[in-house]
């Protein structure tokens, strides 16, 4: 988990792409660092998965 403070118009418009997208904010910030990372040729492991209960 992160958290973080942005500016107001930053937050405005994140809202304003939600609403449109009809998606969570969290998501669109996921796809901007994704795409960010990609950019940058950073390459991040994909998530451990948890062994399933027998």
């Amino acid at each position: 988990m992160i958290s973080l403070r942005l500016q107001d118009e930053v937050i405005g418009k994140l809202n304003e792409i939600a609403k449109k997208e009809k998606r969570t904010r969290t998501d669109i910030v996921k796809e901007a660092l994704s795409v960010y990372f990609e950019k940058k040729k950073i390459k991040i492991p994909a998530p451990k998965q948890k062994a399933k209960k027998k």
